[in-house]
């Protein structure tokens, strides 16, 4: 199982100079295969190699980019040539280790985190992708405040609830609502990496819960499956990819627009509607922001309620998002949170999330309806 650190903004950082590093190294890892005899390029194969096989020595980011990039199969051409060549030891000893640090005992597993964000709840196992797949491959924080408003809501509510998460990730707050009781869920994201590790995780959920494996067997089941479902238990949990820029463009058409459909991973229904529309950590930028707006106003269904979570970057990005929520006639609500509300799980830790006077706007939840909402979903909120 992974660590128990949550993913964060110097994930990206991290991946952004590990995959313009490892390209590098591929680089001239490729030049020494297409130039046999040339002492200078085996001279930077040598040193490429340390330095690949040090840095995923070190770090996660670099062996997942370097294994995204197929260094692998490089490494194995680049060794190959060398003993036809008959290069010299150290070359093949730098190629070797480079090789046995991505293929080895010691290589990147696969990533899967037990998650328990409330002792009234069983465990839930993520799986977590590459930083290469992007940050909702990770798990973060502030997923673990709409998990527990999930645990607090009544069963017999839960049970009429159909589910939305936008920018699903790693899938979590869909399999906790399917868990704690909605009828219908579905995990969304316009992100390939994403997409497909929601879908493990769906699977993992599936095997846990459902067919009853313990957590190995979970894993080992899913791990050892050719192919993992895009929905689970008749329906009622599935992933689809939601490209919210082809919402916000349907909405501002007034009427369906065309949009390309994937071949490889199902799209979500342009006239699909849901009660509860939730999601965490969406706002990155101004136009996404907006376009997220436009996504929840399409989706919500008569009488749904809209509930998302995360930080404040900038100010500019939840101002966009507000102004378009009310371009669509959706009442907004904003209220400020502390990392303790937020990220605390079963044992009441906050799990390193970032002090909230880190992000310009701090933590906050959005809450939006629509005018025929029932007004007791959520306790005294000041609706704008």
């Amino acid at each position: 199982m992974a660590d128990a650190r949550l993913g964060d903004e110097a994930d990206l950082y991290e991946a952004m100079v590990a995959n313009e590093r490892v390209e590098g190294w591929m680089d001239v890892l490729q030049d020494y295969v297409g130039r046999p005899g040339d002492a200078s390029a085996a001279c930077r194969a040598k040193r490429a190699a340390q330095e690949l096989a040090e840095a995923a020595s070190q770090s996660t980011a670099y062996e997942e980019e370097a294994i995204a990039c197929g260094a692998p199969s490089t490494l194995e051409a680049a060794l190959r040539a060398s003993l036809s060549r008959g290069a010299e030891e150290k070359l093949l000893s730098a190629l070797s280790t480079s090789l046995a640090s991505l293929c080895g005992e010691g290589a990147a597993q696969v990533r899967v985190r037990s998650v328990r964000f409330s002792s009234a709840c069983p465990t839930v196992l993520v799986r977590e992708g590459a930083l290469g797949d992007g940050l909702g491959a990770r798990l973060w924080g502030s997923s673990f405040f709409m998990c527990r408003v999930f645990a607090a809501t009544d069963p017999r509510v839960m049970a009429h609830e159909t589910v939305l998460e936008l920018g699903t990730g790693v899938g979590l707050l869909g399999c906790v609502a399917s868990l704690c009781g909605a009828s219908h869920v579905v995990m969304s994201d316009g992100e390939r990496g994403a997409l497909h590790v929601a879908r493990a995780t769906m699977a993992l959920h599936q095997a846990k819960h459902r067919d009853g494996c313990d957590d190995e067997r979970a894993v080992a089941s899913v791990c050892a499956a050719a192919t993992l479902p895009w929905e689970v238990a008749e329906g009622a949990l599935c992933v689809r990819r939601l490209d919210w820029r082809d919402d916000r463009r349907r909405m501002e058409a007034g009427e369906a627009t065309h949009v390309d459909a994937d071949v490889d991973v199902p799209t979500l229904s342009p006239d699909a509607t849901f009660t509860w529309v939730v999601g965490s950590e969406l706002l990155y930028d101004v136009s996404c922001a907006e376009a997220c707006a436009a996504s929840c106003a399409r989706r919500l269904a008569p009488g749904g309620r809209a509930h998302l979570v995360g930080a404040v970057r900038d100010r500019a990005y939840l101002d966009g998002f507000l102004e378009q929520a009310r371009r669509w006639k959706l009442r907004t609500c904003v209220r400020a949170l502390d990392p303790e509300e937020i990220a605390a799980d079963a044992d009441g830790r906050t799990l390193g999330l970032r002090r909230a006077s880190e992000y310009e706007g701090g933590y906050v939840e959005i809450l939006m309806d629509r005018r025929d909402a029932p007004h007791d979903w959520h306790v005294a909120i000041p609706f704008e």
